[in-house]
Parts: structure tokens; C-alpha cells; sequence
């Protein structure tokens, strides 16, 4: 059996800062505790926000964190400066553009590398879901692009995530819902042993194919073991309500990561399982027993959380 490890994590919100409508966000996040995720990661973050700078739909944000990610196949401390603007279109669009430097020490299957990039993240977000934990119809898309310049210790590039879901639920007494997930991520840019560590993909685990090893599909094997520059990913699951507040799952999730930002000549694996949710009045508790489909591992792993898993 497997446990991906527990997150705790607390925030301060303090709002009419200075007197106005401007937000300070700071919070602390330890992740990974008694997992098989590597080591325990860190994250101190503080954010702040002016709303309506610029027009009544533009808001202004500035964030400073600094963050220590112990993974399975590398190891990074970083300094992320970023400053930038939301432009909120309505309640279901949203796009973001912002100028940020990131400073990181990362070690993996290359060795230790320094590096200091200079980063313009830009993202669009189109949510019409009809519930963000527990969604019944509707779709979810965001599309991320972040081009970096390196200042040293890496070579420029352009890194790019697409994650989309769709949502369409059959009968009203037992409903049925079918979900759909699927990823795509490019780095483009720098050779796979010049890459910013924390940059690659893998596939393994909550977020991309359970009843598979966190992050055990990547680029190598055993302890040589480094990200793609590329990676693709599905899911669907099949939900059906058993009582008012009881509810069953039934899922297959694969996912692909090749050394190439182009998708050439990498590998995938897929894992299966079933799960139940109870209902609450802030989204359902998630409970999932996955098992691989590929490869010769035999091993359990059980997920839990807090809302679907996608």
C-alpha cells in the first residue's frame, strides 16, 4: 500500500488594509508529512492584492514565496518575486499576465544547479462548473503559459500546462455523472539536462494516474530518474449517487511523459479503482483505493481528500 502523505496549511486574510479594499494574504503550508512523496516540503507565502487599479474589472497583486519541494526524484529550494494583473471578464473568465524572478538551487539525477530566471506567467481560466467541488455539468479550462529568460544557470524557453474538464450527469433521482479530465505540458527551450528541475513533468499519484507511484513515470530509471519536457494526461470517472448522501466512483486514469517537448518516443503507464464520497456541507470527503493497470506492480494505494478529484 502507498500514502501520498498529509498537508497542513494555515492562512491570515486581513482586509480594508490601510484603510481601503486592498488584501494581504500570508500563509504557511508543510506538505508530505508520513508519505512516500520524498521528504516534507515547505512553502511561506504572502500576497497582496489591490482590487479595481485599473478599471473596475483589473486588480493588481504582488506575491513573494519562498518554498522547499524534498520530491521523490529532485530536491529545490526557490524565491519566487512576481508582480502582475487579473483581469476578470466575469464570473466564469479570468486572465492573469505578470513579470516575476524566480531564484532556485535544485539537485536531481544531473546533479546541483543554480539558476535565476526572469519569468512573464500568463494564464486564462474559463470556469463553467456548476459546483467547484462537486461538479454535476459544465467544464473547467486553464490554460498556462510562462516564457523565461535565464539569467544564469539555464538556457531560455517557454514552459506551457493545459489542464480541461467536462462534466455531464444522467437521471434525477440517482443521478449518474460522467467527468473527464485531461492535461498537456510542454517545456520548450533548454535540453532536458539544462532544465529547471522543478520545470519537468512526471505522472504518478493524486493528481495524474492513481494506483501508480508518486511520480514514478518520468525520463530514466531507478535512482537516474529526471522529468520530461513533456507530459500528457486522462482520466474519467464514472459517479454515481447511492443515497442522499453517500456516493460511488469508478475511474481509469493513464498518463505519458517523454524527454522531448514534443511528445516523441516517451512512455506511459495507467492505474484503476473505486472510491466512495460522503457529502458534506462543504463538498463531499473523498475516499479512493487505486490499483496499476500497467506494468508488474501489484500495490494499493488509497487517496483521501476533500471534493472530487477533479
Amino acid at each position: 500500500s502507498s500514502l501520498e502523505g498529509l498537508t497542513l496549511s494555515t492562512f491570515w486574510l486581513h482586509r480594508n488594509l490601510l484603510g481601503g479594499a486592498e488584501r494581504l494574504r500570508l500563509s504557511a503550508e508543510i506538505a508530505g508529512i508520513g508519505g512516500n512523496s520524498g521528504g516534507e516540503d515547505y512553502k511561506l507565502s504572502a500576497r497582496f492584492e489591490r482590487p479595481a487599479t485599473f478599471n473596475p474589472d483589473t486588480d493588481f497583486y504582488a506575491l513573494a514565496k519562498l518554498e522547499q519541494l524534498d520530491e521523490v526524484n529532485f530536491f529545490s529550494r526557490q524565491l519566487d518575486l512576481e508582480a502582475g494583473i487579473e483581469r476578470i471578464a466575469n464570473q466564469q473568465r479570468t486572465y492573469t499576465a505578470g513579470l516575476g524572478l524566480r531564484a532556485a538551487e535544485t539537485r536531481d539525477a544531473f546533479g546541483t544547479n543554480r539558476y535565476t530566471l526572469l519569468t512573464l506567467p500568463l494564464s486564462a481560466e474559463f470556469d463553467y462548473r456548476d459546483k467547484d467541488l462537486d461538479a454535476r455539468e459544465g467544464y473547467f479550462a486553464k490554460a498556462s503559459l510562462t516564457p523565461f529568460v535565464a539569467v544564469s544557470g539555464s538556457e531560455s524557453g517557454l514552459r506551457t500546462y493545459f489542464d480541461a474538464r467536462y462534466y455531464k450527469t444522467f437521471g434525477t433521482e440517482r443521478p449518474v455523472t460522467l467527468a473527464f479530465r485531461g492535461q498537456l505540458g510542454a517545456v520548450a527551450g533548454p535540453e532536458l539536462s539544462e532544465a529547471p528541475a522543478d520545470y519537468l513533468f512526471y505522472s504518478g499519484g493524486g493528481g495524474t494516474v492513481r494506483g501508480q507511484g508518486y511520480q514514478s513515470l518520468g525520463v530514466g530509471t531507478g535512482a537516474s530518474r529526471t522529468g520530461g519536457r513533456s507530459f500528457a494526461g486522462f482520466s474519467t470517472e464514472l459517479r454515481a449517487d447511492v443515497t442522499d448522501n453517500i456516493g460511488a466512483v469508478v475511474f481509469v486514469d493513464y498518463g505519458y511523459v517523454a524527454a522531448s517537448s514534443s511528445f516523441d518516443g516517451g512512455d506511459f503507464h495507467g492505474g484503476a479503482g473505486i472510491g466512495v464520497r460522503y457529502k458534506t456541507g462543504i463538498g463531499p470527503v473523498r475516499a479512493d483505493i487505486a490499483v496499476p493497470i500497467t506494468g508488474g506492480g501489484r500495490s494499493v494505494s488509497l487517496y483521501v481528500g476533500i471534493g472530487q478529484a477533479f
